[in-house]
């Protein structure tokens, strides 16, 4: 920073030492201004890319996730937010009968020491402090029952869970294990039942790849529409078709009928 000083000896070597200093300061605020409109434009873009969602970009709905613009249901009344002009607050009010006094009284003299006990005090500053009484913990023991009927006495093994008691995931997955034995273990007899459901799983799994890259169906006849031409396309391959010749079909009128 140039003291009047150093600008006074300026001006006092002439006119060419002075319009060196005024040369040498517009090509600084050249500098200046250059960076400065790209340090503008770097934040125009930082800013652009923070707001966009699928409303003002190509992304996909499912991007916007729990960014999405609150939308009010109030109608704007035009007056700022908070308390109006006349408006009469509220506050906690200093109590006349407060449920417990407690009196804090020095016991000696700040300045000589000496004792306080028993003299009468010349000023008393009041606070209060409301507090929230202390929650007690409430211990409740649920017990449930287990009753058995007359005819499931006689027939133990016909006894199942009646209580309504909430079981374990591995017990359902065994209970249903053993009530299903004979479609589980059907691939061993019947070599054309697949080992796994892995050809059920590809064949709805489209449909989610759809629903999270669009976020939805627009609507119910093109989710429609989606399921017929997944479904057609699948039992093609199922049944070992082209899909390609078997489309062409489609569009020329001559659909094969799997």
């Amino acid at each position: 920073m140039r003291t009047r000083d150093a600008f006074q000896s300026l001006y006092d070597q002439g006119p060419d030492a002075v319009f060196a200093l005024i040369s040498a300061l517009q090509r600084q605020i050249v500098i200046l201004q250059e960076q400065n409109a790209a340090l503008s434009a770097r934040i125009k873009l930082l800013e652009d890319r923070q707001n966009a969602d699928s409303h003002n970009s190509s992304k996909p709905p499912s991007s916007d996730a729990l960014a999405k613009k609150p939308v009010s249901l109030c109608a704007s009344t035009g007056r700022k937010a908070g308390g109006q002009r006349g408006h009469h607050g509220r506050t906690l009010l200093v109590s006349d009968s407060p449920d417990q006094i407690i009196v804090h009284a020095p016991a000696q003299c700040a300045a000589c020491g000496s004792g306080l006990a028993g003299l009468e005090a010349v000023h008393t500053a009041c606070r209060q402090v409301v507090d929230v009484p202390a929650l007690a913990r409430v211990t409740t023991q649920h017990q449930v029952q287990t009753k058995v009927c007359a005819g499931n006495a006689a027939n133990p093994r016909l006894l199942r869970p009646a209580s309504g008691a909430k079981q374990s995931r591995a017990r359902n997955l065994l209970d249903r294990l053993r009530e299903y034995e004979a479609d589980t273990l059907r691939f061993l007899a019947d070599f054309a039942v697949p080992f796994d459901n892995n050809l059920a799983e590809r064949d709805i799994r489209m449909v989610r790849v759809q629903q999270k890259v669009s976020g939805t169906f627009r609507s119910r006849a093109g989710a429609e529409a989606f399921c017929a031409i997944r479904s057609y396309i699948s039992t093609l391959q199922k049944q070992g078709q082209s899909i390609l010749p078997a489309l062409e079909h489609v569009f020329t009128g001559r659909p094969i009928y799997p």
